[in-house]
């Protein structure tokens, strides 16, 4: 397609059918739709994808075009890949704001191994955001066990991994693409023994405080002892180095140590039932 063209027209590929799309008709993501329903009647304007991998940010692979971002992007594009696919969400589009700045600068590629998709880099400053984001586009993901990770690092070697969100802020100006995954953490089994002298098997996450274990055998009046030591309700139980297998023992308030009464408010006399 000559220059000429390519700044009147959008060539939209649909299976093996290629057309001709008028810009003046897709300045927005409904009526590009509407457009290209029009042109292809089997394809349903509610499961319609539009793709493109002429960005550089796209490295050749075809990428997810969300709904709020197509005014951004579709002026700069002269071809688009249409797929069918249901959508999981639906996102309202914005105004476009003139940016010069270049895809990469813009713009970042969110995968989940599956499917890829644009996400704007000003609305992700922050890892929240991040999360949100790709919560929207990638529904199917569990929010308490995201992964977000990167290869493109000199550090990386070419292997994916994984991104702190302390340090989010500092290595996403220096990437254009990211994968993100579920991934469960590792459990361990302990045992418990309780006032009542029964023994409860508790299985929860390596990660896991003392305060998690405490709600898990729901236990609110006393405080727990590992191997003579008192565990603080704050730190988790691999500071202490509990691990699959090991023994808890619950202890009664009585006996608590001189700083349980301090960080409760209370004094020592009021502690021992003076």
């Amino acid at each position: 397609m000559g220059a000429n063209q390519s700044k009147k027209y959008i060539l939209a590929t649909y299976e093996r059918a290629t057309v001709f799309v008028n810009r003046d008709d897709a300045t927005y993501y409904d009526n590009l739709r509407t457009a290209l329903h029009t042109l292809f009647k089997s394809l349903s304007k509610d499961s319609m994808i539009i793709q493109t991998n002429e960005l550089d940010v796209c490295d050749g692979e075809y990428v997810d075009i969300p709904d709020e971002l197509w005014v951004g992007i579709g002026p700069r594009v002269c071809n688009i890949n249409v797929i069918s696919r249901p959508p999981t969400t639906y996102l309202s589009y914005g105004v476009h704001d003139g940016s010069p700045l270049s895809p990469k600068e813009n713009y970042l590629v969110a995968t989940d191994g599956k499917f890829r998709v644009f996400v704007r880099r000003a609305e992700v400053t922050n890892y929240e955001n991040l999360i949100i984001t790709l919560l929207r586009h990638f529904p199917e993901l569990d929010e308490d066990y995201i992964v977000v990770q990167t290869n493109q690092m000199k550090t990386c070697a070419g292997r994916y991994v994984d991104i702190l969100p302390s340090e989010w802020s500092k290595i996403s100006p220096q990437i254009h693409r990211i994968k993100v995954i579920s991934r469960l953490p590792k459990m361990m089994t302990i045992s418990v023994q309780l006032l009542t002298g029964e023994t409860a098997s508790v299985t929860l996450p390596q990660s896991a405080s003392v305060s998690d274990l405490a709600e898990m055998v729901h236990i609110y009046n006393g405080y727990f002892i590992h191997r003579g030591e008192w565990l603080e309700s704050d730190r988790n139980l691999s500071s202490y180095n509990i691990r699959e297998g090991a023994k808890v023992q619950q202890v009664k308030y009585a006996s608590q140590p001189w700083w349980w009464a301090w960080e409760h408010g209370m004094d020592e006399s009021e502690d021992r039932g003076v």
